[in-house]
C-alpha cells in the first residue's frame, strides 16, 4: 500500500556528477522548477537507480551511502525523470486514493502497520520515499509506484536530508523528531534537495558492467541504446544480451567488460 501510481562503484561518482549537474541546471533553469522562496541544495543529491533497487545518497559528488529500496510494480511503475524533495512527515497517516486497489480500505493512523512507515519524504504529487513495516518487499517491484525504504533506513535518509534541507533546525530538536513515534510533524524544507530517478539495467562499474533484473520489461534495443549513450565503446550483441538480461530475472550479475563488446 502507497500512493497512486552498497559500496559505491569506480564509475559512481563521475556518474553521480552529471546527474547531479542536470538536476541542478533543470531546477534552475526551468520556470517554476521551483518556488520564489525555496532554493536548492547543491552539496547533496538522491540518485535512484529503479532496476538496481538502490538509491544513492551523492555528497559533494561521491556516493557517501547506498539504500536497497522497494519500487513501484510493473503496472504501477515509479516515474523516471529529475525532481526535488520538499518536505518531510514523521509518523503519517496513510490515507487511501481512490483507487480500484484501495476498495473499502479505511485511513490508517501512525503506528507499526502503517503502510507509509515512521516518515515519508514528498518529491512528486501522490509519491513519496517513505518507511515501511513489509522489510521483505524491500529489493522488488513492490509498491503503488512510491518508493519504500526500510523503516530505519527511512529514518536515518530523512534525517540526513532535514539537516541539509532545513539547516535552521536544531539537532536535538531533529533527534526528538526522529524518536517520536506517535506524533504527525511535517518539516516543509528551506532547500530543496535534488532526485533523479533512472532506469539503468545495465550499469558501468570499472572494468565491469552490472545487469540488473528489468522489471518494467524495457527491450534489448531500449536497454543497448541507453548503455550507447553511457558507454559509446561497449558494443554488446543482441543475443548476449538477452542472455545476461535472462541469467539476471532473479537478481544482478556482473560481468566484466571485455567480455560484452563485440568482435569486430
Amino acid at each position: 500500500m502507497c500512493c497512486w501510481r552498497g559500496a559505491p562503484s569506480e564509475a559512481g561518482p563521475a556518474r553521480s556528477r552529471l546527474a547531479v549537474a542536470a538536476l541542478l541546471a533543470l531546477a534552475i533553469a526551468a520556470p517554476g522548477a521551483a518556488r520564489a522562496q525555496d532554493s536548492v541544495a547543491t552539496e547533496l543529491a538522491l540518485i535512484l537507480n529503479l532496476p538496481a533497487s538502490r538509491l544513492d545518497v551523492v555528497r559533494e559528488g561521491r556516493i557517501e551511502t547506498s539504500y536497497r529500496v522497494a519500487i513501484g510494480q510493473p503496472e504501477f511503475p515509479t516515474p523516471t525523470g529529475e525532481f526535488l524533495v520538499s518536505a518531510a512527515e514523521w509518523n503519517p497517516w496513510w490515507v487511501p486514493p481512490a483507487r480500484e486497489w484501495t476498495k473499502g480500505q479505511e485511513p490508517m493512523p501512525p503506528g507499526p502497520t502503517n503502510p507509509m512507515g515512521r516518515v515519508k519524504l514528498f518529491f512528486r504529487a501522490f509519491y513519496y520515499l517513505h518507511g515501511t513495516p513489509d522489510s521483505g518487499s524491500i529489493g522488488r517491484a513492490a509498491s503503488h509506484g512510491c518508493v519504500r525504504l526500510g523503516n530505519g533506513d527511512a529514518v536515518a535518509l530523512a534525517t540526513t536530508l532535514i539537516r541539509v534541507g532545513v539547516p535552521s533546525i536544531e539537532p536535538e530538536r531533529l533527534a526528538a523528531m526522529a524518536a517520536d513515534r506517535v506524533a504527525t510533524l511535517s518539516v516543509p524544507f528551506e532547500r530543496r534537495i535534488p532526485l533523479a530517478i533512472e532506469y539503468r539495467v545495465v550499469e558501468p562499474a570499472g572494468d565491469s558492467v552490472r545487469i540488473h533484473p528489468n522489471p518494467y520489461r524495457w527491450s534489448p534495443a531500449q536497454i543497448l541504446e541507453a548503455l550507447r549513450a553511457e558507454r559509446p565503446a561497449l558494443a554488446v550483441p543482441g543475443e548476449r544480451l538477452e542472455r545476461l538480461l535472462e541469467a539476471a530475472r532473479d537478481g544482478t550479475i556482473t560481468v566484466p567488460s571485455r567480455e560484452l563488446i563485440e568482435p569486430r
